[in-house]
């Protein structure tokens, strides 16, 4: 059976499109030592992994990130109008994030992950 399709209404009330902070700036509840790249103890993040982890590639999967985001989009919406009710955006940013010339800020990507938890992994994944 086919996964259903999200429903605008179940959406949280927060738009998606905010942007409450300046490039550059840090932001509330963010300490300056994170802001700069580092984990709260001074050390670089990422300095340390589990043990027989592999290495994750941020930038690597920035990369595939800009596909994967139209194509879940596209497979889990019917039109811009369903996207832009559901991630609170106006019609052009959900235009835009179908076609795949913009990316959503990250409150969107949670909020698909918390709404479509089995959608989001399939197309979402990092590997």
């Amino acid at each position: 059976m086919a996964a259903p399709v999200a429903h605008p209404s179940r959406h949280l009330t927060a738009p998606c499109a905010t942007n409450a902070t300046r490039r550059g700036s840090v932001s509330p509840g963010v300490s300056a030592d994170n802001a700069t790249g580092k984990n709260p103890g001074g050390t670089p993040r990422g300095a340390a992994m589990p043990a027989g982890s592999r290495p994750f590639d941020p930038q690597a999967y920035y990369r595939v990130f800009r596909d994967r985001w139209p194509d879940f989009i596209r497979a889990n919406f019917r039109t811009s109008a369903h996207v832009a009710v559901f991630f609170s955006v106006d019609d052009r940013t959900a235009r835009q994030w179908m076609e795949g010339t913009t990316a959503p800020r990250g409150q969107c990507v949670a909020l698909a992950v918390a709404a479509m938890p089995d959608q989001a992994r399939a197309f979402l994944r990092a590997d």
